[in-house]
């Protein structure tokens, strides 16, 4: 049985937290082997609580759902970006998908998680991305900031 340490978590943002992009794909790797079959139990069960010890308004730590959503947020507009003549690698969608899904079921325990800014910042990504696609008409001209 595998237990989540604070060396591992400073591992998995170390990595993530990188610019480069072999270095923030094996964060993305460290990452699900954590979120994979028992060792999911242990770190979601990590991470939760450590989320719940935040204070509103308190600067997310690594240690953190919001802390892990910015950092996974900022790799896979990396991915997005450098991948001009390729399409971006599939474990960034599924790693991003788990890590919601895992928030989600957090959430759903009654606590308030302070995920405001993380949605913010993630909303104003989609936003970022969206405005770049051809295919993508923004006959509204709405702009994010109405909704922030």
């Amino acid at each position: 049985m595998a237990t989540i340490t604070l060396r591992d978590v400073q591992e998995i943002v170390s990595n993530l937290s990188s610019d480069k992009a072999k270095t923030y794909k094996e964060g993305i790797k460290l990452l699900n082997t954590w979120l994979e079959g028992e060792r999911s139990i242990h770190f979601v069960r990590y991470i939760r609580q450590k989320t719940a010890m935040l204070k509103p308004r308190e600067i997310c730590h690594s240690e953190s759902w919001p802390f892990l959503i910015t950092l996974l947020t900022k790799c896979v507009t990396l991915e997005i970006f450098s991948s001009k003549r390729r399409l971006p690698k599939l474990i960034f969608a599924k790693t991003f998908r788990i890590v919601v899904q895992q928030v989600e079921n957090s959430s759903l325990s009654g606590r308030n998680l302070h995920l405001v800014s993380a949605a913010k910042l993630l909303f104003n990504h989609i936003w970022d991305v969206l405005m770049d696609v051809p295919a993508f008409s923004m006959s509204t001209g709405l702009s994010s900031a109405i909704f922030w």
